[in-house]
């Protein structure tokens, strides 16, 4: 029992010994600190309503409600600019993609299935579309889709933020449209969604 006892008090004081040894070693260290402040983006677009070469109205979420009228089978109204603004830095500090889509809000009967929409994009000038690049969509307003992806002369890219992306819109009636449909009606909204380029919902 004494050598069991001794055995135990040895490893005791062994381990006793070991951890001073090991807790009162020195070592040099040092550190560095680095203060940092993070603060979230802001995305802040707004679409950028007029006639060609007219002055152009903000519409920042929504404006005046714009009147086409007098709309006829094949026949084009006049061009109404609806382009995209990334607002400048002071508000916006992200590029964007965005989409164009429509929202019917009300209609005579069969008048929103029979309306149509050309959009054209291009270089933007004085407000109007100095040179056209192309249509970028003509058909069926209840089907409108686009995204600055589809903008070839822009090579698809985001829209960085104070940069404008020039769109001309022209309405019609479609060409099968009957005499039903004269004096006719509808509401909708030409509808501009933007987000982050990396967002991989669309």
């Amino acid at each position: 029992m004494r050598k069991v006892l001794f055995l135990v008090m040895a490893i005791a004081l062994l381990s006793v010994a070991a951890f001073g040894v090991v807790g009162s070693a020195a070592w040099f260290s040092d550190d560095a600190t680095v203060p940092i402040s993070a603060t979230g983006a802001t995305l802040d677009i707004r679409a950028e309503v007029g006639p060609p070469g007219g002055p152009m109205t903000w519409y920042d979420p929504t404006g005046v409600t714009l009147e086409v009228e007098d709309l006829a089978p094949g026949a084009l109204s006049d061009k109404t600019m609806i382009s995209v603004q990334n607002k400048p830095a002071v508000d916006s500090s992200l590029a964007v993609k965005y989409r164009y889509t429509s929202s019917k809000t009300s209609s005579t009967p069969g008048f929103w299935a029979a309306l149509n929409v050309q959009v054209e994009y291009g270089a933007c000038v004085s407000n109007d579309l100095g040179s056209v690049a192309g249509l970028i969509y003509d058909g069926p307003l209840s089907g409108l889709a686009f995204t600055n992806a589809d903008n070839t002369y822009h090579g698809g890219s985001a829209l960085p933020v104070n940069y404008t992306h020039c769109y001309r819109f022209a309405f019609y009636l479609d060409e099968t449209a009957g005499n039903d449909l004269q004096g006719g009606s509808a509401r909708f909204d030409i509808v501009v969604d933007a987000t982050q380029p990396e967002n991989p919902g669309w």
